[in-house]
């Protein structure tokens, strides 16, 4: 389903930019240029990004407006000649960023997919459970199971598979582990990453073959799926 992106703006405005938004992977793009009608809009669809076009410079009582009927991302396109603090006063009431006039359709779209993309990063990591294939880790009992058994883990460890499960689509670095769970400075040497780690897959075998931490020769180490 494509995510929905509403424009408070006259129509004219929106078209501007609404071909860029339609690309691959598509966008369903709404156009209102009442404030009252954007307010039942946000309280009715949720929805993904909220893009207000104001190159007047008069919008933050829009973004005020808004803001009160969620936590989406709110983009304001503004004047491009307006002052830091002009901008610190939209920002200050409810715009998560503030965008000259003359920005191109292709730099929106940019900005609109970064912005869904922190929305949905922060979503994930506010769960009290988090999950991968059959691996869940319970931070409100600061437990971890495979296919719903629970794992024995030191502090380290679950804070290892923790982070491990917030960053599943990438390669995570030995020197970040060191530096985020162990608050090591950077450039210090240990091998206590390794250490953690062996543990870990001797656990995680134990309870089932389903995952695994991959190490990425020369790089560091990533979640896996069996048959990845």
């Amino acid at each position: 389903m494509a995510e929905v992106i509403l424009f408070v703006a006259p129509p004219v405005i929106v078209r501007r930019f609404q071909e860029s938004c339609l690309a691959d992977p598509p966008f369903q793009v709404y156009a209102l240029s009442d404030l009252i009608q954007a307010q039942a809009f946000v309280r009715q669809q949720t929805p993904a990004v909220v893009v207000v076009v104001d190159p007047k410079g008069n919008g933050q009582q829009v973004c005020e407006q808004l803001r009160k009927h969620g936590t989406f991302p709110l983009i304001y396109i503004g004047s491009k000649d307006a002052t830091a603090e002009t901008i610190a006063g939209i920002l200050d009431r409810g715009a998560d960023d503030y965008v000259p006039s003359d920005v191109t359709p292709r730099e929106l779209r940019a900005r609109i997919r970064a912005h869904l993309r922190r929305a949905r990063d922060y979503a994930h990591a506010q769960r009290p459970v988090l999950s991968y294939g059959p691996l869940e880790v319970d931070r409100d009992l600061h437990e971890v199971r495979l296919h719903g058994t629970a794992l024995f883990l030191s502090p380290k460890e679950f804070a290892l598979m923790e982070y491990f499960v917030l960053n599943a689509d990438r390669v995570v670095r030995r020197e970040e582990l060191l530096q985020q769970i162990w608050e090591f400075p950077a450039g210090l040497k240990s091998r206590t990453v390794d250490v953690h780690i062996s543990r870990l897959r001797r656990k995680l075998g134990a309870a089932g073959r389903d995952v695994d931490i991959t190490t990425i020769p020369g790089v560091g180490y990533k979640l896996s799926l069996s048959g990845e």
